[in-house]
């Protein structure tokens, strides 16, 4: 599922989840602008938002659910300037998500049916929402001292998906923190309940 999902975002720009490296180096990456924000408020918003994505998504089928939310990242991104993509999907439609985009800038919001082999593919499950605890700001701090400051620092290039999803390992909910770059990516499992680094078998990496 992880390499699915990877691929996908290559291809809109195959790997496994990487072990947490700490090494520090001696290079300075960019600092994640957006970084500085609130997690509380951040938190706050985004659930509010999901209120108005659900009841959109109500009109595209009855029985939608959510599945998931998708946040490309550049380290410049000012605050108030990410567009935020929530995932639904409906048993009544097996080959395809629904989206909902909101621009926290301009508020404009953009509503799409995508094919889910070209858009996370077919393995997500419904997200229980008692288990979504942290925001993608706590999420990509920890994501950032876990391997990712590093990694930007060795690719100054890198771009950064995060993905709040119910998938592998163990079905929980994850906060999947993705850099890419042109000849190297690093992808890390934060919990979203406990915001904890986890491998690919679902252990916790110290």
């Amino acid at each position: 599922m992880v390499k699915k999902i990877i691929t996908i975002l290559l291809a809109l720009g195959a790997i496994s989840f990487l072990g947490c490296n700490k090494t520090v180096n001696t290079q300075k990456a960019p600092q994640v602008e957006i970084l500085t924000q609130d997690s509380n408020t951040v938190m706050e918003q985004m659930k509010a938002n999901l209120v108005k994505a659900n009841d959109a998504a109500k009109s595209w089928k009855a029985n939608a659910q959510f599945y998931g939310i998708v946040l490309k990242i550049y380290p410049e991104l000012k605050e108030n300037a990410l567009t935020e993509t929530y995932v639904f999907g409906s048993n009544d439609d097996s080959q395809n998500w629904w989206t909902y985009s909101i621009s926290e800038q301009s508020q404009k919001i953009v509503r799409a049916t995508v094919p889910k082999e070209d858009y996370l593919g077919t393995a997500l499950l419904p997200i229980n929402e008692t288990y979504w605890k942290i925001s993608y700001i706590d999420a990509l701090k920890t994501a950032e001292s876990g391997g990712g400051l590093n990694f930007r620092a060795q690719n100054p290039e890198a771009q950064i998906y995060v993905i709040l999803a119910r998938t592998q390992p163990k079905d929980w909910l994850w906060w999947q923190v993705n850099y890419l770059a042109s000849n190297a990516n690093l992808s890390l499992n934060i919990n979203a309940a406990d915001n904890q680094i986890y491998d690919a078998n679902g252990v916790p990496v110290q």
